[in-house]
């Protein structure tokens, strides 16, 4: 672990050209910490803004070229440019994100739509693409997807693969993917305040 931290930091501090387009609020200040943990998939507080960018980027790539997670070497220089902006982002827990470790992690979103077909329809369907309001009982549907997919057996891995590909589908509806990214770390769009979640 302190191995892969000094590696991360070594390549991290070498170059910060990222192939993401990852958007940030415009002003930082203390309300920019969001709570939530994405169910415990990220490892610190005050993650969720820069996560929520970083899954957004993702979506955005995958819908102009169908991958889904960046290699190593991109994703630390995505990492590089994100600390510019967030201090601590190289504590997160982001890194879990990335191609190359097999499974779904190499995944596309054809292979998505191939091979995860189900939970992808069934996670869309859930969380109603183009509802005008992803809170309370749509929410409450829309997580208990999420929480099945685990419960299935797809581990954390397979279910952003999922989400990447959903988010890449609907990549032009911003209030649906704030109202679904909230939903799916813990918050409610109420406590989530205007502008924070700025793509």
């Amino acid at each position: 672990m302190i191995l892969t931290f000094h590696i991360w930091k070594s390549l991290a501090s070498s170059t910060n050209d990222c192939i993401l387009n990852i958007q940030f609020p415009s002003q930082r200040n203390d309300s920019n910490c969001v709570q939530g943990n994405w169910g415990g998939f990220l490892e610190a507080n005050c993650c969720v803004v820069p996560f929520d960018g970083y899954l957004h980027a993702l979506g955005e790539r995958a819908n102009k070229t169908g991958q889904i997670f960046l290699n190593m070497t991109e994703q630390v220089n995505c990492l590089a440019s994100m600390k510019t902006k967030q201090d601590d982002v190289l504590n997160c827990g982001i890194q879990k994100l990335t191609s190359g470790e097999g499974g779904c992690s190499d995944y596309s979103v054809i292979d998505v739509i191939n091979k995860l077909e189900n939970f992808e329809n069934m996670l869309e369907e859930s969380c109603d693409l183009g509802s005008d309001d992803l809170s309370g009982e749509a929410c409450g549907s829309c997580l208990r997807m999420w929480e099945e997919m685990g419960e299935k057996g797809e581990d954390d891995i397979c279910r952003f693969a999922v989400l990447v590909t959903v988010t890449s589908r609907g990549i032009y509806e911003e209030k649906w993917i704030k109202e679904l990214y909230g939903c799916l770390q813990g918050q409610n769009r109420l406590s989530m305040g205007n502008g924070i979640h700025t793509f």
